[in-house]
């Protein structure tokens, strides 16, 4: 272990004090070697051999069991270094004091400011709304369509009316021609059915022909009314 750490300190630049601190380190003097490591600390200037003469410092207290000053110059030698590495063979109470020191260390570094995020961007416009469907207007029926419609009503009655008129033509006839059988019969009994049945068309035949004079009458009115 004094072979380590000879070469541990020996990496550092020509310090008169640090032969003392590893001459006393050696013969158990570890005040001594408190002493020479603080003179020695003094002259150096190169942080990373001041944290290695800190680090030796701490080896020598801890052997005297003053822990709290181990402690200090470790933190210190951590400060001035923090890839400051303890000597490669040393007592496990060391190790531990060492590696809960940089573990706090590590804590108490202030965390890197996370960059902020940038900002949203804004949001995207609604869609146009789509047109509204054109609504294509009925086109004007043409003028002779109107014209059929006009006169539809009118046709109607009058054809109504010339067939009425037939139908009392015919009827009339025939009740002229029962008329006339009747006068002809020689028997009651033809003399009476031929008699019923002539009166019946005759009355048919008026019928008829009072419909068709009241379709008649009903075709002028419409043709008025289209006036």
């Amino acid at each position: 272990m004094f072979g380590v750490l000879i070469t541990f300190v020996a990496a550092q630049s020509v310090n008169p004090y640090l032969e003392q601190a590893r001459a006393a380190y050696k013969d158990f003097d570890y005040a001594g070697c408190l002493k020479a490591s603080e003179l020695a600390g003094r002259l150096e200037r190169e942080p990373a051999a001041q944290a290695n003469i800190e680090v030796l410092h701490a080896m020598c207290a801890l052997e005297l069991n003053r822990k709290a000053e181990a402690t200090e110059r470790l933190e210190l030698a951590l400060r001035i270094d923090p890839n400051a590495k303890l000597p490669p063979v040393v007592s496990p109470k060391l190790a531990a004091l060492f590696d809960s020191i940089r573990a706090r260390l590590a804590a108490e570094a202030p965390k890197p400011t996370p960059a902020p995020e940038p900002p949203a961007p804004p949001p995207e416009p609604p869609p146009a709304p789509e047109p509204a469907p054109a609504v294509e207007s009925p086109a004007p029926a043409p003028a002779a369509s109107q014209a059929s419609v006009r006169l539809a009503p009118i046709v109607l009655f009058s054809v109504a009316a010339v067939a009425a008129l037939g139908a009392g033509v015919g009827t009339g006839a025939w009740a002229q021609s029962l008329a006339q059988q009747n006068q002809r019969a020689t028997f009651s009994s033809d003399i009476a059915a031929f008699g019923g049945q002539a009166k019946g068309a005759a009355l048919a035949a008026n019928v008829c022909f009072a419909a068709a004079g009241a379709l008649a009458a009903a075709a002028l009115l419409a043709w008025l009314l289209q006036l």
